[in-house]
C-alpha cells in the first residue's frame, strides 16, 4: 500500500468510526508505525480534512452541510442593539452562527463568516463592535 492508499484507508476508517479512533488503531489497520499515522492525519488534514484530535483518539468532524449536522438560513431584520440578544438565543438553544449574509444592491451577496458557537464567542464579537474596531455588515445595506 503506498502512502496516497493509506491516507484514503484512514480516511475510510474515521468515516465509518463510531468513535474516537486511536493513533495506535490506525497504525495496526494500516500497517504503519504510530508515527507515520501522525504525519498522514497531518497530511490529511493539510488537504482539508476536518480531523480533530482528542484525549481518545482521532474523530472525523462533521461538515456543516452533512445530513447529520442540520443547518439552517434565517432570515432576520434587526438592529445592531438585537444582535446580542439574538446571537444569544440561539446559542443557549444549542445553536451555532456559522455566517451572516447580506444582500446589497450593488456587490449582491456579501458574506462573512462568524463561527459563533458560545457565550464567549459572543462576547467577542460585540466587544469588536463596540470598540469601533468593526461593523456588523447590516450597516453596508
Amino acid at each position: 500500500m503506498d502512502a496516497r492508499e493509506r491516507r484514503r484507508a484512514i480516511m475510510g476508517v474515521l468515516e465509518r468510526a463510531k468513535e474516537p479512533v486511536s493513533g495506535s488503531a490506525l497504525a495496526r489497520e494500516v500497517g504503519v508505525s504510530r508515527q507515520i499515522v501522525v504525519q498522514d492525519i497531518a497530511l490529511l488534514r493539510a488537504d482539508g480534512h476536518d480531523i480533530v484530535a482528542t484525549n481518545r483518539g482521532y474523530v472525523l468532524q462533521e461538515a456543516p452541510s452533512s445530513p447529520a449536522v442540520p443547518t439552517r438560513l434565517v432570515k432576520v431584520h434587526h438592529g445592531v442593539e438585537q444582535a446580542g440578544d439574538e446571537l444569544t438565543s440561539i446559542v443557549d438553544a444549542g445553536g451555532a452562527v456559522l455566517n451572516v449574509i447580506v444582500n446589497h444592491r450593488v456587490y449582491g451577496k456579501i458574506t462573512a463568516d462568524l463561527d459563533i458557537r458560545n457565550r464567549r464567542d459572543i462576547e467577542r464579537y460585540l466587544e469588536g463592535i463596540a470598540s469601533g474596531k468593526s461593523f456588523p455588515l447590516l450597516t453596508v445595506t
